[in-house]
């Protein structure tokens, strides 16, 4: 309707407006990517954090073994 009235081509307003959604939520997008991946980063380290744990109390109940 606004495009009529303004006598541009309909498709030339929406293709406008929906870059304009498109820029004013980019930021908000990758904002919340980075913090994604900086919690799956934190995931990662936490879970070799505990794997190298699990394998130095393993060595420990080995060695008391061999003992």
């Amino acid at each position: 309707m606004l495009a009529i009235l303004g006598g541009f081509s309909a498709d030339l307003l929406h293709t406008f407006l929906d870059r304009m959604v498109e820029t004013f939520k980019s930021p908000f997008e990758g904002r919340s990517q980075n913090v994604l991946d900086a919690q799956a980063q934190e995931a990662k380290v936490e879970l070799a954090d505990m794997e190298i744990d699990g394998r130095m109390k393993l060595a420990q109940h080995l060695m008391r073994l061999q003992q």
